[in-house]
């Protein structure tokens, strides 16, 4: 999931890079990771981001 706003856009973290790792190899699941910056939204990014996971 990439987030854009302003201050979002960055480029390819480490946390991408081990994500893309870790799928890659198969073993664990799918993994992604998201940036919150509003933890109030928390469990809101969460929900949408379980739908996005489930298309």
């Amino acid at each position: 999931m990439k987030l854009s706003g302003p201050g979002l856009e960055v480029c390819p973290s480490p946390a991408e890079k081990w994500v893309r790792a870790v799928n890659h190899h198969g073993g664990f699941g799918t993994w992604a990771f998201m940036v919150c910056k509003e933890p109030n939204r928390l469990g809101e990014m969460l929900d949408a981001f379980k739908v996005d996971m489930a298309a």
